[in-house]
């Protein structure tokens, strides 16, 4: 069953209008991508972050995304088992 979007109840994270995806040098040498977004309770603004993943995390989450919007929810679980694992977190 799919959840029910409600932008006035609980947490959420929105991109930030006007800002762009960029890609930077992290303070160790590697890429990141950074994706601004604007975290929100309750419908009201709470403040700002950014999502930093590494080139590999950003192609994995683009391919989901691209199965997602095609239709084909089957292949998640792959998608899962094939992600890099997380930089702090360690291997899903």
């Amino acid at each position: 069953m799919a959840r029910r979007y409600d932008p006035a109840h609980g947490w959420r994270l929105d991109r930030i209008p006007g800002r762009i995806v960029e890609q930077i040098q992290d303070e160790d040498g590697s890429e990141r991508v950074v994706l601004p977004l604007m975290v929100m309770l309750n419908g009201k603004w709470r403040g700002d972050t950014d999502l930093w993943m590494s080139p590999q995390e950003t192609a994995a989450l683009y391919a989901e995304l691209g199965r997602v919007l095609a239709g084909h929810e089957q292949e998640k679980q792959q998608a899962l088992e094939s992600a890099p694992a997380h930089s702090f977190a360690g291997p899903r």
